[in-house]
C-alpha cells in the first residue's frame, strides 16, 4: 500500500513541477514577446545599428515622446482624408467643400511629414555620425512616402 501511494505522489509532484515549470517559460517568454510588442519598430534600428544601450536609451525616450504627437497627427490625416472622401463623393463636380477639403488634406499631410522630419532629425542627432547617416537613410524614404506612396501610411493608429 505504500508504495502505491509513494508512486502517486511522485507523480503528483513531478506534475505540479512540470505545470510550473511550463507556466514560468511561457510567462517568461509572453514578457520577452511584450517588451518586443510595445516597441518592436525599435528592433531593426537597434539590431541594425547595433546601438549601445545609451543610444537605445535615448532613442526610445524619443520615439515614445513623440508617440502621441504621431498618433494625433494620424487622427488628424483620417479625419482630413475622410472629409475628402465625403466631400468628393457630396457632388459630381469640383465645388468650394471639396477643394477645401483637398487643401486641409494635403495640409495636415504637409504638417505630419514636417513632424515626422523633425523627429527623425532629433533621433539621429543621438547617434554616433555614422549610424545616424545609416538611419536616415533607412527612414527618410518612407517619412517622405518614398516606400508607401505617401507619409500617412505610416501612422499606426487608422
Amino acid at each position: 500500500m505504500k508504495r502505491p501511494l509513494l508512486m502517486l505522489g511522485l507523480a503528483l509532484l513531478a506534475g505540479a513541477l512540470a505545470f510550473f515549470g511550463m507556466r514560468n517559460h511561457q510567462m517568461g517568454e509572453r514578457s520577452g514577446a511584450l517588451l518586443v510588442d510595445q516597441l518592436p519598430e525599435l528592433a531593426w534600428l537597434q539590431k541594425d545599428l547595433q546601438l549601445s544601450e545609451d543610444e537605445f536609451s535615448k532613442v526610445k525616450e524619443l520615439h515614445l515622446g513623440y508617440r502621441p504627437k504621431c498618433i494625433e497627427m494620424c487622427t488628424r490625416i483620417s479625419d482630413a482624408r475622410e472629409k475628402l472622401r465625403l466631400a468628393s463623393q457630396a457632388q459630381r463636380q469640383m465645388n468650394p467643400d471639396l477643394e477645401n477639403a483637398i487643401r486641409e488634406y494635403a495640409k495636415v499631410q504637409a504638417d505630419c511629414q514636417q513632424a515626422m522630419l523633425q523627429h527623425l532629425y532629433q533621433t539621429a542627432a543621438v547617434l554616433s555620425p555614422q549610424k545616424a547617416e545609416r538611419f536616415l537613410k533607412a527612414a527618410l524614404p518612407a517619412a517622405l512616402g518614398g516606400y508607401h506612396g505617401d507619409a500617412t501610411e505610416n501612422c499606426h493608429a487608422r
